[in-house]
């Protein structure tokens, strides 16, 4: 699935640091990639930093509305539909990925551990929804 930022982002509808932060990051007509879709947001692939951001969907018009084939679909603890890679709606991964988790829980070479591991998963699933 890709995304374009909406060229018609009413200023009512957003406040201007988020307006700010949103027009730094997205070029109006450029495709992005969406790795995620929960609830009212969307997780957009960050290409330089090889990251993820959540974003209102709301800020945002469907470009391709393919389907990658390792999305599934679940419920979040709220109740929210999510669409994404299994392995990314397991328990704990974006916070291993983000390195998220509270030191006391783990040793540094546990998070690094981890973190590694996230890494190599979101690789994975990335070249499978950019294919």
């Amino acid at each position: 699935m890709r995304v374009r930022l909406k060229a018609d982002i009413s200023v009512s509808d957003i406040s201007v640091s988020d307006r700010k932060r949103l027009m730094a990051r997205f070029q109006q007509g450029k495709e992005y990639t969406v790795l995620e879709i929960g609830g009212p947001l969307l997780r957009i692939h960050d290409e330089p930093s090889n990251t993820a951001g959540l974003w209102a969907a709301r800020y945002f018009e469907v470009s391709n509305a393919g389907l990658p084939s390792n999305w599934v679909i679940a419920l979040d603890a709220e109740g929210r539909v999510q669409l994404a890679p299994r392995r990314w709606l397991e328990p704990g991964f974006w916070s291993a990925f983000y390195d998220d988790e509270p030191a006391e829980n783990l040793t540094w070479a546990q998070r690094r551990q981890r973190r590694d591991e996230a890494e190599a998963i979101y690789e994975e699933e990335l070249k499978v929804i950019q294919a």
